[in-house]
């Protein structure tokens, strides 16, 4: 049988141990080669799974007092003073200002739809049934008070994620959004979060048009008694410019956290004596 060439000459050829020898080398040698690591995905829960953690019930059975550098811009008016503030859920509210000298002159106490407003320069005291009304002729800003209220500490306004089939989660830079729609699939509002955490860093409320209500950003959370709370929220309403937004910023100091029990009077006023109360509906 006649023998087939090779190109090479035989004694060029590299033997078979030396063939494999070379071949574990080239192995070894692309397993230690460095190559690129798969980005890590953030872990997304879906909506069910992180609702009652930012519902923060923890929070609702506390109220939050301390005091507020507060700030308000609208066509109503600007407002501009430093407060002993305290929020309680769902919608209770209490203001006192502090002017640099002097009692406070506005004492504000809103509880539901109660509303009742003490003014000791002018010697006026007023109450009203209807606080979404008459909230803007104290603190100029048109918007439902008591969907607010809860905003102020960073949680979420009652009802918000009630109807869990109508949640939708998804990654949007670096935070974790959840919207939530009306049964004609309109959408009604829209959470912002860090994945590895529970507090709120923004939130919008839309209108049956699909137009922004208002936006609510919250920055600088510390921890009061184990719980996390914002430090400055920011409330913007009527569009991002324009003759008709309305804005508020409050700058949080010396928070605190006590119980409803021990402070069930704190959102109420009484009617100073020899004071007749103005009765505004």
């Amino acid at each position: 049988m006649r023998a087939i060439k090779t190109p090479f000459p035989s004694s060029h050829l590299p033997s078979f141990s030396t063939s494999i020898f070379i071949l574990c080398l080239l192995l070894l040698t692309s397993g230690c080669a460095p190559g690129k690591a798969a980005p890590i995905k953030p872990f997304l829960p879906p909506p069910p799974n992180i609702i009652e953690k930012i519902s923060r019930s923890d929070l609702r059975e506390k109220i939050l007092t301390g005091t507020a550098h507060m700030t308000v811009e609208s066509p109503e008016g600007f407002f501009s003073a430093n407060c002993a503030i305290a929020v309680g859920y769902p919608s209770s509210l209490r203001l006192e200002t502090i002017p640099p000298l002097g009692p406070p002159d506005l004492y504000l106490s809103l509880r539901g739809d109660s509303l009742k407003v003490f003014l000791p320069r002018k010697g006026e005291f007023y109450i009203s049934r209807d606080a979404e009304r008459s909230f803007p002729r104290f603190i100029p800003f048109s918007l439902n008070v008591k969907e607010v209220i809860p905003l102020l500490a960073g949680m979420l306004p009652p009802g918000t994620l009630e109807n869990r089939t109508t949640l939708r989660g998804e990654k949007e830079d670096l935070l974790y959004r959840i919207d939530t729609f009306s049964g004609q699939k309109k959408r009604l509002r829209s959470i912002w979060l860090e994945p590895a955490k529970t507090e709120l860093a923004r939130f919008e409320a839309f209108g049956s048009d699909g137009s922004i209500l208002y936006t609510v950003t919250f920055k600088d959370y510390r921890t009061v008694q184990k719980i996390a709370v914002p430090e400055r929220v920011e409330i913007r309403a009527g569009g991002d410019k324009g003759r008709d937004a309305s804005i508020i910023r409050i700058r949080y100091s010396d928070l605190q956290l006590s119980s409803g029990e021990e402070d069930k009077d704190l959102f109420d006023l009484e009617i100073p004596s020899g004071i007749e109360p103005i009765i505004l509906d």
